[in-house]
């Protein structure tokens, strides 16, 4: 699992583990969907790879509360 605070690179862009004033599910989704206009869990379509960064993963990974936030989008 990872922490609050580290950074993570999913489909070549770099995110920081951020804690939200949202707690678990459908509320941490959408305040991701909304700092990140694109969430990285929906960017796995846009890729050839199998076993991406998608929604389990996130859930797996992400503590609760937690979002992944864009640093840097790729140009």
């Amino acid at each position: 699992m990872w922490k609050n605070g580290q950074l993570v690179t999913l489909w070549e862009n770099v995110y920081r583990i951020h804690k939200t004033q949202y707690f678990g599910g459908y509320q941490a989704c959408m305040f991701c969907q909304k700092c990140n206009v694109k969430p990285p869990c929906i960017n796995g379509f846009d890729y050839p790879e199998k076993h991406g960064f998608d929604l389990r993963s996130c859930r797996l990974n992400v503590p609760d509360g937690s979002i992944p936030k864009i640093l840097k989008p790729k140009k």
